[in-house]
């Protein structure tokens, strides 16, 4: 492929998808990991550990169980006694 409208047609293409990645690249929303603040050993299954987090919104989630189904758990009860003891 040595045609010289060919090789403008390709580089054309290519120039427009640098563009529009370039573009991609800079409207991608920022992912910003939850701050550990607490890990806490199982009380049922010794070795088990559950991590308290903060989220964006300031807002304590937990791994364990009782967080998945409640929403409310005794370590993030603990982690808020700690923190606005």
């Amino acid at each position: 492929m040595n045609d010289p409208s060919v090789q403008k047609i390709i580089d054309k293409y290519q120039s427009i998808s640098k563009k529009m990645m370039d573009r991609v690249a800079a409207s991608q929303v920022k992912v910003v990991p939850p701050k550990l603040v607490a890990k806490y050993e199982s009380g049922s299954a010794p070795g088990l550990m559950y991590s308290v987090h903060l989220d964006r919104s300031d807002k304590l989630t937990c791994t364990c169980p009782g967080f998945v189904y409640r929403r409310r758990c005794r370590h993030i009860t603990s982690c808020e006694q700690e923190i606005f003891a």
